[in-house]
């Protein structure tokens, strides 16, 4: 039997003589993810800002800070939430997806999930921007953009890239 675990919509789950691995997720084949969903964040929602002085950047990884409420009154943690004060307005969404993460089949429901809460931007590695962002079309999700990110080798420095 298999367990789904989804993290992405309700509070952690670990079932009476669950596996660790199953339910708890492993650090180490999640540091790469860890680390880009930071640096993304860094890069690309920066806020407070001399231009948005009220909005605030919420990382949900490695540990959760700002849920966002779906029409079913269900809590969603996308990656990155931006929220303008006063009253936590929910202005932008952002998802950092990895390889590994693609192959989750749940991943469509996940974006679709996301896509009606705020401008939702999609994060995936550079090498499938184009694949992302076809699918993404064809199945109508609603993202403002799909981006591309990538670590250039010898250098600890995120690029970020808009797709086409």
């Amino acid at each position: 039997m298999a367990i789904f675990n989804r993290v992405w919509r309700i509070g952690e789950y670990a079932p009476a003589a669950g596996e660790p691995g199953l339910t708890k997720g492993e650090p180490w084949r999640e540091t790469l993810e860890l680390k880009a969903v930071q640096d993304v964040a860094a890069a690309r929602f920066n806020y407070p800002s001399p231009e948005f002085p009220n909005y605030r950047t919420y990382v949900n990884k490695p540990e959760r800070q700002m849920g966002v409420r779906d029409s079913h009154g269900e809590f969603l943690f996308p990656d990155v939430v931006v929220a303008e004060m006063p009253g936590l307005t929910v202005r932008l969404l952002g998802e950092v997806e990895t390889l590994r993460s693609l192959r989750d089949e749940t991943l469509v429901e996940k974006w679709r999930g996301f896509g009606g809460l705020g401008a939702f931007y999609l994060f995936v590695p550079l090498q499938k921007t184009g694949e992302v962002a076809a699918l993404v079309r064809r199945l109508k999700i609603p993202v403002v953009g799909v981006r591309g990110w990538r670590y250039i080798a010898g250098q600890d420095v995120i690029d970020v890239i808009d797709a086409p």
